[in-house]
């Protein structure tokens, strides 16, 4: 029998120790040390390298020079910074010379605020990450984390990137992906670096003019994968690529269009404000997710512009959109709309507030997406345009909305849909009203799954109350109340 104080993670090879320690956030891997004396440098031979200055305590003390110029309060903020920033460089230094870890580490990322006060040292250490350790990924965030909630507009200034990538880092041929956060770069310099490169990460970066984008772009021929956040400056991008398969746009500011022209792109997500979208088919999309959260006030061709870039995602399988698209679409004229039937998605997940003023354009899309056999819909904060669209000349429909409209002969409802899923169900009369509408023209509608909050009693009893009515109405019918 064995020993019941043996540590059985002994019995496993050690190339699975170091496995399962890669895995591990860098501070738990480093923890592992002082489990047992085998454990003591055994992390240090995980091939992904992860230094992060926030991670680290002030041992460092400015010297008198930098001192004088500050006064107390600020020389204590900024010295701890620097002394952790040191630390954390010191230990990269410390790291990286190990005899453990292997001569091809598999990443590099390093992140640290203010790195002006250590340009040489981060250089030297991602000289050595790429020269000597061969890694595959580099990641370089030079952002603050007072930055996490804000956009650049809204920063009390906005960020200036103090690191310009090294010279020496165009010259690597090896680097398959790649990370910049508050980072200058140039994008006409990407000959030999971007052979490689199948992942790009760009965010809080000043895009001075739509062609530094484009010429990174096509300096990548085997690019798969792109993602600009929080990105600023640039009113219109353009991206071209035959091997681009996901596209991510998050929180972009002063954009004003977007050409995008990339016929191979699988996965697709946009979250920011209305833009014209001068985009291509995607005869391979498989998931879109649509998000225009930045949006302070709706515009009447807002609804248009959607309506457009919808048709463009004709493809796509699974679709999500927000409680916007609902409210915009409703302002579309019809020669400009969704067409009926004509979509190919399977599932459709619609972030909502249950607000009659969403309630055409809900409706516009189940009549648009005849192929759907399941509909989510997250109940959330979802900003309500009601006054922007009585501006423009449309009335809140009545809560009896959905006893007076038919459902279209080409949509989901009546032969498709299968499956009605809402999250954060609380039992409102919008709710019931839309469940009742499908219920009564759903005749593939087979399945009802409301998910309650787990400290939310009353939403848990209206729940349990329309089971039980629809469990009455129709005999066999699957309803399934589930607590998160």
């Amino acid at each position: 029998m064995a020993n019941e104080n043996q540590d059985l993670f002994l019995l496993l090879p050690e190339a699975l120790l170091i496995t399962i320690l890669s895995l591990l956030p860098i501070k738990d891997a480093v923890r592992t040390s002082v489990l047992a004396k085998y454990w003591r440098d055994l992390w240090c031979s995980r091939p992904n390298i992860e230094l992060n200055a926030n991670h680290f305590s002030a041992t460092h003390l400015l010297d008198e020079n930098q001192q004088h110029q500050l006064d107390m309060n600020e020389y204590v903020m900024l010295e701890n910074k620097i002394c952790r920033q040191n630390s954390c460089l010191e230990f990269g230094n410390w790291w990286l010379s190990k005899d453990t870890i292997p001569p091809h580490i598999s990443s590099f990322t390093l992140a640290l605020s203010d790195p002006q006060y250590c340009l040489g040292n981060i250089q030297s250490l991602v000289y050595v990450a790429l020269f000597r350790r061969h890694t595959k990924s580099l990641e370089l965030d030079f952002s603050s984390l007072e930055w996490e909630d804000q956009l650049p507009r809204n920063a009390l200034t906005t960020p200036t990137p103090m690191f310009d990538l090294p010279q020496f880092v165009y010259q690597y041929p090896l680097l398959e992906s790649l990370k910049l956060v508050t980072c200058r770069f140039m994008g006409d310099m990407f000959t030999i670096l971007g052979t490689s490169l199948r992942c790009v990460s760009l965010g809080w970066i000043e895009i001075t003019n739509a062609s530094k984008l484009s010429e990174l772009v096509k300096s990548c021929p085997l690019l798969e994968s792109l993602t600009l956040f929080k990105c600023f400056q640039s009113t219109y991008y353009v991206i071209e690529s035959l091997s681009l398969k996901t596209l991510v746009i998050d929180k972009c500011v002063d954009l004003l269009s977007i050409s995008i022209d990339t016929p191979n792109l699988t996965y697709f997500n946009y979250c920011g404000e209305v833009v014209q979208f001068g985009v291509c088919n995607f005869p391979n999309m498989k998931t879109a997710n649509i998000d225009f959260g930045l949006v302070e006030m709706m515009d009447e061709v807002d609804g248009e512009k959607i309506a457009h870039l919808l048709h463009r995602l004709y493809f796509a399988t699974s679709l999500t959109v927000c409680g916007f698209v609902t409210q915009a679409l409703t302002l579309a004229d019809e020669e400009f709309g969704l067409l009926h039937g004509q979509y190919h998605a399977r599932s459709l997940t619609i972030k909502t507030a249950f607000h009659v003023s969403e309630f055409h354009g809900i409706l516009s899309l189940l009549n648009a997406f005849g192929k759907l056999e399941k509909v989510r819909f997250e109940f959330g904060n979802q900003i309500i345009f009601e006054e922007d669209m009585e501006f423009l000349g449309y009335s809140s429909p009545p809560t009896t909305f959905w006893s007076k409209v038919l459902p279209s002969k080409t949509g989901c409802v009546i032969k498709k849909l299968k499956t009605i899923e809402i999250v954060g169900y609380r039992g409102t009369l919008n709710e019931t009203n839309l469940i009742s509408f499908i219920l009564c023209y759903g005749h593939a509608f087979q399945t009802l799954i409301l998910r309650v909050a787990a400290n939310d009693q009353q939403a848990k009893y209206h729940a349990m109350c329309m089971k039980k009515a629809i469990l009455d109405y129709r005999k066999g019918f699957n309803v399934e109340v589930i607590s998160y």
